[in-house]
């Protein structure tokens, strides 16, 4: 029995171990086909590190061309690269190690698979831009977009806080025009406030690239403070009067109403805004003249107008001096009173001449033929008289003591 196997296992012998061969062979070149050598690149990004070499130096760096990514081309089996990512590399740039000032040398590094992957001989660096560093602080802009609900106006618009310390490249800091907070106060009806994030414009009001700045705050808390509203007619106290000799023709305020804000109830107790007589002072002003008042101790506490402009109004005084003028009067145009009775009365003139003195303006709108007036015939008998004439006049136009002659004679 042992001589049969062994015969078994000794037949065709070269044959066997040449099938043997070959199988071993065939396994060889088979798995290396599968899974053969293979090159890849992946993007990476760069970490910069100890960037206090440059800061302690008041130097401040900006990264150029994006190159603080960087593309690392390995060298690994199929089935090694087909398992890696661009997260297996990390790759770190250290500023203490810039070349020429504009140059940061890169390692990379394989965080897995390291004893089979290979990675290209390749030098690779981050470009930078390096500026001196400027620290600014700026005021900041508190601002609203939208508008209140109908009604409403705003009051003060605030933020806290309210500046913002900016480091960074001198050239990107020193481009800063103002730094703003922006709060929507579309339809508000009441005090608003909120977070809001700032924004870094340009003199052109374009946005600032914040990327390389470090700023004391992202965002700021800005309230606006939102108030009812009325509109209320403003008005002067004229119970002065001119300085002699001067008519007071107007006295307007221009504007003749203001929009004013606040609570709701202490709104409702102002029903206008009244410039008391000594504001203007009418005894002390010899010419017409445009009077500046500021009207904000007039109003109750908390109440202010909608436009701070308005604070402001004018008072037009308009003041003409007298004139006198003589008008021949018709005295067609006289009424005979009180005649005895059996008696008739004639004038001897055809006119009266008489002196009124009062303003230009209503000097000028006299005529003589219009003006009326009368004369008092009680007790008169037959014969010539001298009576006194009285004019239908306005009060503040003057005349002396007129007289004209009248014949009486009986019916």
């Amino acid at each position: 029995m042992a001589n049969k196997v062994r015969d078994l296992f000794l037949k065709n012998l070269i044959f066997k171990l040449l099938a043997l061969l070959f199988a071993i062979l065939l396994w060889w070149m088979v798995t290396s086909v599968s899974d053969p050598t293979q090159y890849k690149s992946f993007s990476v990004p760069v970490t910069m590190q100890n960037e206090s070499a440059l800061t302690a130096a008041g130097k401040y760096y900006t990264v150029l061309k994006n190159s603080d990514t960087v593309s690392v081309r390995v060298t690994a089996k199929r089935s090694v690269i087909d398992r890696l990512s661009s997260a297996d590399f990390t790759a770190t740039a250290d500023l203490s190690r810039i070349e020429n000032n504009s140059q940061v040398p890169v390692e990379i590094k394989i965080n897995r698979y390291a004893n089979q992957v290979s990675v290209g001989a390749k030098n690779y660096y981050v470009d930078v831009k390096v500026t001196n560093a400027r620290t600014t602080q700026f005021t900041i802009e508190a601002k609203t977009t939208g508008n209140p609900a109908d009604g409403y106006a705003l009051g003060e618009v605030k933020s806290d806080p309210g500046v913002v310390t900016v480091t960074g490249p001198e050239d990107v800091v020193s481009s800063i025009a103002a730094v703003e907070a922006n709060l929507d106060v579309s339809k508000a009806n009441r005090k608003l406030s909120k977070s809001v994030a700032l924004k870094y414009l340009d003199k052109s009001g374009e946005a600032v690239d914040t990327t390389n700045l470090t700023t004391s705050v992202q965002s700021v808390d800005v309230s606006a403070e939102v108030f009812a509203t009325k509109t209320v007619p403003v008005t002067v106290n004229q119970s002065e009067s001119p300085a002699n000799g001067l008519n007071l023709v107007s006295v307007t305020v221009s504007p003749q109403s203001i929009q004013i804000m606040g609570n709701a109830t202490d709104l409702n107790k102002v029903t206008e805004i009244t410039i008391p007589a000594s504001a203007v002072n009418l005894s002390k002003i010899t010419a017409t003249s445009d009077i500046s008042v500021d009207i904000s101790s007039y109003l109750p506490s908390g109440i202010k107008p909608v436009d701070p402009n308005q604070s402001k109004v004018t008072v037009i005084v308009t003041l003409e001096g007298q004139v006198t003028r003589q008008f021949d009067i018709p005295t067609a145009n006289l009424t005979i009173q009180k005649l005895p009775s059996g008696y008739q009365g004639k004038f001897e003139s055809q006119t009266v001449t008489v002196s009124i003195t009062g303003s230009g303006s209503e000097i000028n709108e006299l005529q003589a033929e219009n003006i009326t007036g009368s004369v008092d015939a009680s007790g008169l008998t037959a014969g010539s008289h001298t009576v006194r004439v009285k004019l239908n006049l306005k009060e503040d136009l003057l005349t002396p003591e007129t007289t004209t002659r009248l014949t009486v004679s009986s019916q």
